[in-house]
C-alpha cells in the first residue's frame, strides 16, 4: 500500500547527503574537513621559496606566526621569494591594494590580509575561484 501511495504522490526519498570534500592539512598532516581549509603563504627554509599553504584551524595561527616571523627578517632572499609567490599565485590581481607598495610592505600587506580574512580569500585562490 505505502508503495501505492507514494507512486501516486510522487513520493521521494530524500537522497543521502555527500559528505563535504576533504584535504590534507600540510602542517599536521591530517585530513580534515574542507569548511576548516585555509591558505596561506608558508616560507619553506629549505627550498628559500614562499609556497601557498594549506592549514586546519589548529595549525593556521602557528603557520601564519612563522610567515610574519619570516618577513620581519626582511632580506633581498625574501624579498626574492616573495615576489616569485606573488607572481605565481598571481595575489595582486585578487589585492589591488597592494599595487604602489614597497615589497615589504606588500608582504604585511597580504598577511595582515590573511589573518583578516583567516585564509578563505587564498583558499578560493587556490581551487582556482574568485574569491
Amino acid at each position: 500500500m505505502t508503495a501505492l501511495f507514494d507512486w501516486l504522490f510522487r513520493r521521494r526519498r530524500s537522497a543521502p547527503t555527500a559528505p563535504p570534500p576533504a584535504f590534507l592539512c600540510s602542517g599536521c598532516y591530517q585530513v580534515k574537513n574542507s569548511t576548516e581549509m585555509h591558505a596561506l603563504p608558508w616560507w619553506n627554509p629549505d627550498e628559500r621559496a614562499f609556497f601557498m599553504s594549506i592549514r586546519c584551524a589548529e595549525c593556521f595561527p602557528n603557520s601564519l606566526g612563522e610567515a610574519r616571523t619570516r618577513v620581519r627578517a626582511w632580506d633581498r632572499e625574501a624579498e626574492r621569494a616573495f615576489r616569485a609567490f606573488l607572481k605565481t599565485w598571481r595575489i595582486e590581481s585578487h589585492l589591488p591594494e597592494l599595487s604602489g607598495l614597497a615589497p615589504q610592505a606588500k608582504a604585511e600587506a597580504v598577511l595582515e590580509h590573511v589573518e583578516r580574512t583567516s585564509g578563505r580569500t587564498f583558499a578560493a585562490v587556490f581551487h582556482g575561484q574568485t574569491p
